[in-house]
């Protein structure tokens, strides 16, 4: 019997596909382009259900329906056509890749905490449900999660920057710091630890030291995959808006973000979410930069797989003057939610109010915007990203309350914001602008 690189058993294996598994598990700990083989290797590995289930995790990440659609069943058929020789380990992780492939975060979190419970060593399980939670964010649990299985991944520096992030997430930054830089410590080369301090320096406002923290770091992350490479910089580019340094913002943005991988729903988020932060910020963003992600915004503004992707394509439609694009797919995820009676439909009632008040704010109508935005406020984090991410939408409506005249409301939500802790310069900038 094949084992995988946690000595964990690979039902229907040869010498070949379990060494080319392990080889995958390596690149994709470390988010390296070579993980992109795993396509190839469940296509020569048919009777290999790990090998499925990992590739149909691969479209998964795609975040974008017609992708997951098309990519995913032919995978699932497979992993379950061998199962009759599969172990209940793989028998679980095909019931929650299938979950996960139709935005059922729920079934497939608690699919990946049943595998957690018996075999905390499977990282690569315990990878796939960090992003569930990410997309149906619950960061106590998430953080549970992760220090059910930290003993058992112990050995594992990229495991180190997982743990690393799931404390950051619950604002533990005493502990999200020690853990990362740990991790670091035992291989510096561990871009997802970085990643963790890029929050930890973001959310506690310490930018010079993040700058200079990050941009040593930098180096290091070129022989890894695009998508973690991009967004790494884009925390460093999140730390330069908060010093108010735009051109070296935008700088960051054409040298290391746009353009780079143009159909990754990864480079649509944080390309038009650093845009959206520069506008908010005072910069102006001509037309034709938003040009390239609007082929990918017109496909999948509509798709329901989380409200946090349809609200970055929502606003480039609207910054772009497609505000009938957006609106038509906007009705489409209204019925679709109002014709859905499962949990799954939660978010997305909480996602609407949010996508009207994105796309009215994108149209200059600030009044309506925050009107939109003002009963879900409190809830927007169900929609998905992480805090860092789904900050840009706490931004926006503090911005459209200024811009509405709601200086009072404003005032006290920067007071909020800021409790605590001196402004970093661009909340100086909303302040002198409320």
């Amino acid at each position: 019997m094949q084992t995988d690189a946690r000595g964990l058993t690979l039902s229907g294996a040869d010498a070949t596909t379990a060494a080319a598994l392990r080889q995958f598990q390596q690149d994709f700990q470390a988010f390296r382009d070579e993980a992109a083989a795993i396509i190839g290797i469940a296509e020569a590995a048919p009777g290999c259900s790990v090998a499925q289930l990992y590739a149909a995790a691969m479209h998964v990440y795609s975040q974008s329906e017609a992708d997951i659609a098309a990519a995913v069943p032919p995978l699932l058929a497979r992993a379950r056509a061998a199962a009759g020789g599969a172990t209940e380990r793989e028998r679980l992780l095909t019931a929650a890749v299938a979950a996960w492939a139709t935005a059922d975060f729920a079934t497939a979190a608690s699919a990946f905490e049943a595998i957690a419970a018996e075999w905390p060593q499977d990282v690569i399980a315990a990878k796939f449900a960090e992003f569930v939670f990410f997309q149906a964010p619950d960061f106590p649990r998430h953080l549970r999660f992760m220090q059910s299985v930290a003993e058992a991944n112990a050995d594992l520096p990229n495991f180190g920057g997982m743990l690393a992030f799931a404390h950051e997430l619950n604002r533990d930054f005493d502990a999200a710091e020690r853990i990362a830089e740990a991790a670091v410590a035992a291989e510096p080369d561990t871009p997802w630890a970085h990643h963790a301090l890029g929050h930890l320096y973001l959310n506690t406002a310490r930018i010079e030291e993040g700058l200079r923290t990050l941009e040593g770091f930098a180096p290091l992350w070129a022989t890894h995959g695009q998508g973690i490479r991009s967004h790494n910089y884009w925390h460093i580019a999140l730390l330069r808006l908060g010093r108010m340094d735009l051109d070296g913002t935008l700088a960051l943005y054409r040298d290391w973000i746009a353009g780079r991988d143009p159909a990754s729903a990864f480079e649509h988020t944080d390309a038009i979410s650093l845009l959206w932060r520069l506008e908010l910020s005072g910069h102006t963003v001509p037309q034709e930069d938003w040009a390239p992600m609007l082929p990918y915004a017109r496909a999948r503004a509509g798709d329901r797989v989380m409200p946090f992707m349809n609200a970055h394509y929502i606003h480039a439609l609207g910054r772009a003057g497609e505000g009938a694009v957006a609106r038509e797919a906007l009705g489409r995820l209204a019925a679709r939610t109002q014709n859905a009676a499962d949990t799954a439909a939660e978010p997305w009632r909480t996602g609407l109010g949010l996508l009207h008040g994105v796309l009215a704010l994108a149209e200059g109508d600030a009044k309506a915007g925050v009107a939109a935005m003002e009963p879900v406020f409190g809830t927007i984090g169900c929609t998905g990203g992480s805090d860092a991410q789904n900050d840009l939408f706490a931004q926006a409506y503090l911005v459209g309350l200024v811009r509405a005249g709601r200086r009072d409301a404003a005032h006290s939500l920067l007071r909020r914001r800021t409790a605590g802790r001196a402004p970093t310069p661009q909340e100086q900038s909303w302040l002198q602008a409320a």
